[in-house]
């Protein structure tokens, strides 16, 4: 495989992982709506695996086998300004979640669920947004034509449905 397969591979990764995350953020929000404690106490474990693994180890992903060798090969400052982006969106995704979790740690219902819920939606909609901007920068990356790309509903239109 060469540099250039490599690179699509590494990019289409990305790309179906983002998929992957936002079904599972999805189902999280399914689960938290019902509003019985129960299926909240399981959003509550799914957020935390959520944040402790998947996230965590998908952005980790794309710093390494996606920007890094994009930085190394196409070193343009539009290609770099936008990776900037995407590590700073990475770190406020990722401090969001780090309030999430805490939050979850001493939730109680029904009197913290308007402030759970809040964070929650907060949390899953600026992710699948900076998601749709990575994918749509993705395709472009592979010569896709940006509106091809799939464009994910947000959660909270997913749960008005």
């Amino acid at each position: 495989m060469n540099s250039a397969e490599f690179h699509d591979t590494v990019l289409q990764l990305a790309v179906e992982d983002h998929e992957l995350l936002s079904q599972f953020t999805t189902a999280i929000a399914r689960m938290f709506v019902s509003k019985s404690k129960a299926d909240a106490q399981k959003a509550s474990q799914a957020i935390t695996v959520l944040s402790n693994k998947a996230i965590l180890k998908h952005f980790a992903y794309e710093e390494a086998k996606v920007f890094k060798p994009l930085l190394a090969t196409q070193p343009k400052r539009k290609i770099a300004n936008q990776v900037a982006k995407f590590q700073v969106e990475h770190k406020r995704l990722l401090k969001q979640l780090q309030q999430l979790d805490r939050l979850l740690k001493k939730y109680d219902l029904p009197a913290d669920a308007g402030m759970l819920w809040k964070a929650l939606m907060g949390f899953l909609n600026n992710f699948e947004d900076h998601a749709n901007k990575e994918d749509a920068f993705f395709h472009f990356l592979l010569d896709e034509q940006p509106a091809r790309s799939i464009r994910r509903a947000r959660p909270v239109a997913l749960l008005a449905k």
